[in-house]
């Protein structure tokens, strides 16, 4: 019967990761003779499916195992990524998170952004949210020492419980321009104009300047 009952725990554990986030609450009893507690997500950080195993303390000093039964957390998600407005020759381009949402609410939104096989060249930058609920970020090579190739990207979400998850990932292509020259001469032929465009840079460092070396091809 109940008299013999001094209390009633609750351990939770996500399924997760095993039982690295067990934590135990302690129930109280209503007047129903029912024992509640109640979970709070953030001490457990997780998604997914969640274990509780019920103990009885006894007066005598004992406990017992009395059931066990399981909660499903849902995580924040996203419906997508889009790559926006990539320049090859200023080494940029936009990412657009969409859809991000959670039942607890959305924190943050952070894209790990690389290139590199080994991520020697990843970064994570921290999205903005704007007028219409999107999460953006602008990516610079500059950041990925300057990198042209492939690059992946994925968005994690962290929501109101703590949760963080990747929640959509995408990739896109930076190919590095063919600069191109324009000459042009003055009326007496006395001087010429060089214009370069589509000069991109390589390395970290970025375009501090650009210099054009003439000679003439007679006599070397």
């Amino acid at each position: 019967g109940s008299t013999g009952i001094k209390g009633v725990r609750y351990g939770v554990w996500s399924s997760a990761g095993g039982q690295d986030d067990l934590r135990w609450y302690t129930a109280s009893k209503d007047g129903n003779n029912q024992w509640t507690a109640d979970v709070s997500i953030m001490n457990h950080k997780t998604a997914g499916t969640y274990q509780v195993h019920t103990y009885v303390d006894l007066k005598n000093g004992t406990s017992m195992y009395a059931g066990a039964t399981t909660f499903i957390v849902p995580g924040p998600k996203a419906s997508e990524i889009a790559i926006e407005n990539a320049d090859n020759v200023s080494g940029t381009f936009e990412i657009k998170v969409k859809g991000v949402s959670s039942l607890a609410g959305i924190g943050s939104v952070q894209v790990a952004v690389w290139s590199a096989s080994d991520q020697n060249d990843l970064k994570w930058y921290t999205a903005q949210r704007d007028v219409e609920g999107n999460y953006t970020v602008k990516a610079d090579i500059m950041n990925h020492k300057g990198n042209y190739g492939k690059y992946q990207v994925h968005a994690y979400a962290t929501d109101g419980n703590g949760i963080r998850a990747c929640v959509k990932t995408s990739s896109t292509n930076l190919t590095k321009p063919s600069a191109k020259f324009e000459i042009t001469a003055n009326a007496t032929n006395t001087k010429y104009t060089v214009k370069g465009s589509n000069i991109a840079y390589t390395g970290s460092t970025g375009i501090k300047g650009v210099r054009y070396g003439v000679w003439s091809s007679a006599g070397g």
